[in-house]
């Protein structure tokens, strides 16, 4: 394909983009879903990979396998959202007691007490993978129960109860510590 149309006019390129964009724009959402889990980044994501793919055009790069060049785009950037949402992961000076105010479902700002950043990344290294994604996606996201439910694919009160579980395990391991 080329980046401009017979006559390089910028309705060409316009009519270009759009054929590509209603050719594929299901099949990258579809890829980014599956790659982060949330329909909104994904919505976000498919929008920036889009906009990538338009100034492209515009710099009249070209582009001769546009699904291949999108789905490297999206994949690059679902990546890049991962590593920047892992550094963020855990927030420092977390108030002591939040996983007990979480889990009761109580404001934990109301503590003025704070965790050491060692406590908690020393907790999160002791807990089992699942007990981490289900802390941070509440803890770290705010995240409800029909969100988590959603994201792993489990009903709400599934979600419900293993977040309890991972709530108790938590204050176990900051009891002994």
């Amino acid at each position: 394909m080329e980046p401009f149309g017979h006559d390089g006019s910028e309705r060409s390129l316009s009519g270009d983009f759009q054929r590509v964009h209603l050719e594929f724009c299901e099949d990258i959402s579809k890829v980014l879903l599956r790659r982060v889990g949330d329909r909104h980044l994904a919505q976000d994501l498919v929008q920036e990979t889009f906009l990538r793919y338009w100034k492209a055009l515009g710099s009249g790069t070209k582009i001769e396998h546009p699904e291949r060049w999108l789905v490297r785009v999206a994949i690059n950037l679902s990546e890049d959202w991962r590593r920047s949402f892992a550094s963020r992961q855990i927030s420092v000076g977390l108030p002591d007691g939040i996983l007990d105010s979480l889990s009761s479902n109580q404001d934990p700002t109301n503590d003025q007490n704070a965790l050491s950043v060692s406590n908690v990344h020393s907790l999160l290294e002791i807990l089992r993978g699942n007990d981490k994604l289900l802390l941070t996606l509440r803890i770290s996201m705010g995240l409800g129960t029909d969100s988590i439910g959603d994201l792993l694919g489990i009903g709400q009160d599934a979600a419900r109860m293993r977040l309890m579980r991972a709530f108790r395990r938590a204050r176990l391991h900051l009891i002994r510590a």
